[in-house]
């Protein structure tokens, strides 16, 4: 037994320095798999809510046999769904905004008088 750990301990040594190294060979030998097909990227790509609208979508792109043509429905779902999630990212980002603008106002107010305050202050130059 000790020697099957101490064989065990001695591989382990040996791999640690060489971990990234084996983990990014990995990553980029699977690459390829995981590559974006233009005529039926928009199934697999898309995120759990709008994944939906390709299964909506699905028999559009099994009934279609022209390439050029999933090619261009590919692109223009990819479009019009991303879309959706820009929108809602901007309405999102500016309503925080809007909510958050009061609050750096009188945080900013507060601080140039704190500052005012301070300088006012007499210092005891000796």
């Amino acid at each position: 037994l000790n020697v099957v750990i101490a064989m065990m301990a001695d591989t382990y040594s040996l791999m640690t320095s060489v971990r990234l190294g084996i983990y990014n060979y990995n990553i980029l030998k699977t690459a390829p798999a995981y590559s974006l097909d233009k005529r039926y990227g928009g199934l697999t790509i898309l995120p759990p809510p709008l994944c939906l609208f390709g299964t909506i979508c699905m028999p559009y792109w099994l009934c279609v046999k022209d390439k050029d043509r999933l090619e261009r429905f590919n692109s223009r779902f990819y479009a019009v769904l991303y879309a959706f999630v820009t929108i809602f990212t901007c309405v999102v980002f500016l309503a925080i905004n809007l909510l958050l603008v009061p609050f750096a106002y009188l945080k900013t107010c507060w601080h140039k008088i704190s500052l005012a305050r301070h300088s006012l202050v007499p210092t005891s130059d000796a």
